[in-house]
């Protein structure tokens, strides 16, 4: 399994389970420790998770993640950013606020989408 699709049943699993520990995440999804703190921490770091000091993982995404589309190789943040984008009309700066991302961030990542999706991200 890739990187990306782990972290998307990650997310798709706190979504449906609400709060996990990561032993539980890793018997869910049947996935190596080693694998499931990597796509932890990389979801913290673009702020769609977030680990309590208990040990508990629990899903932060501004979108639910069920309303997602996840096509080829977008990232989970990415069909956050398109989905927002997108579906929901909002713009650079207010993505940038929700992610805690600089507005350049965001269109760097608008610029990656295109390039993936081989079409225009349009409003």
């Amino acid at each position: 399994m890739t990187e990306v699709d782990l972290q998307k049943r990650v997310l798709e699993t706190l979504e449906a389970d609400g709060s996990l520990a990561v032993s539980e995440l890793v018997k869910r999804l049947d996935e190596d420790t080693e694998n499931i703190e990597t796509a932890i921490s990389e979801l913290e770091s673009k702020n769609l998770v977030v680990t309590s000091t208990s040990g508990q993982v629990r899903c932060e995404s501004p979108v639910p993640i069920s309303k997602l589309a996840f096509r080829g190789e977008l990232t989970p943040t990415q069909s956050v950013i398109q989905y927002l984008y997108e579906e929901q009309g909002y713009g650079q700066s207010q993505i940038a606020r929700m992610l805690n991302y600089s507005p350049g961030n965001v269109q760097t990542n608008l610029d990656r989408i295109e390039e993936k999706i081989g079409r225009d991200v349009e409003q």
